[in-house]
């Protein structure tokens, strides 16, 4: 009987250990999902970027996503450029010219700052044309949901890294509308604080990129993210690269 029960109390102790540890992954699982959710609702749905370009006299042509970064085909008065905008923010980071308008004559890249001016104007996260029509195609229904919110997955493979633009009404397009602080620094966050590489027009540019900007050092970082903030405007992007 002695024997028995102690094995008794030892299935039990077992048993009871097992269900702390149920209790401790499902509490986990929860928390995660909590989190998920709560970054997914900042992420602004494709029709509330469209509706918002459009509001710009911007004609969009084609929306993409690659991670965590919309990128979408727009025209005006014969122009056309590829523009890349954060999910999170919002904000314009990017732009490409593809083709200009006869007569027209594109902004030499870094003399208006390093952010949105027209489609005119290379800036920040520069995408190839070739690249993008590699990216996700956002679908009919995303583009005719009227809801400003969408939920998204985005693996870690697909996330990219891009150097911060300056700050400029003209390149947010959710500039004083509700959910704006949220949005910029959910993207902040998702960024991990500290700005990374410039341009990419493919993934293998974008781990390259990477990789250097983490030999580079936190202090390399740190000065990145304050010419952005402060001198973006005096010497036409500074640290930018074209």
């Amino acid at each position: 009987m002695t024997l028995s029960f102690g094995k008794n109390r030892a299935m039990t102790a077992v048993s009871g250990a097992a269900a702390a540890l149920s209790l401790a992954a499902l509490t986990l699982l929860a928390t995660t999902d909590a989190s998920f959710a709560a970054a997914a609702a900042r992420f602004r749905s494709a029709h509330f970027i469209v509706s918002q370009l459009e509001t710009k006299g911007l004609k969009v042509e084609d929306v993409r996503r690659k991670g965590e970064l919309y990128m979408v085909k727009v025209s005006e008065s014969g122009t056309t450029a590829l523009l890349a905008i954060d999910g999170y923010s919002s904000e314009l980071v990017g732009l490409h010219v593809i083709s200009l308008a006869p007569g027209a004559k594109a902004k030499p890249g870094g003399t208006a700052g390093n952010h949105f001016v027209d489609i005119t104007y290379d800036y920040g996260y520069v995408i190839e044309e070739s690249a993008f029509l590699s990216y996700t195609e956002v679908s009919s229904t995303e583009l005719t949901s009227t809801e400003d919110y969408s939920e998204v997955s985005i693996s870690s493979s697909d996330e990219i890294k891009y150097d911060a633009v300056d700050d400029a009404t003209a390149g947010d397009l959710d500039q004083g509308l509700a959910g704006d602080d949220e949005g910029d620094q959910a993207a902040v966050a998702e960024e991990g604080g500290s700005d990374d590489t410039a341009t990419a027009d493919d993934s293998s540019s974008d781990d390259s990129a990477a990789s250097s900007d983490e030999s580079s050092g936190g202090d390399s970082a740190d000065s990145g993210s304050s010419d952005g903030d402060s001198d973006g405007g005096s010497d036409g992007g500074g640290d930018q690269e074209q």
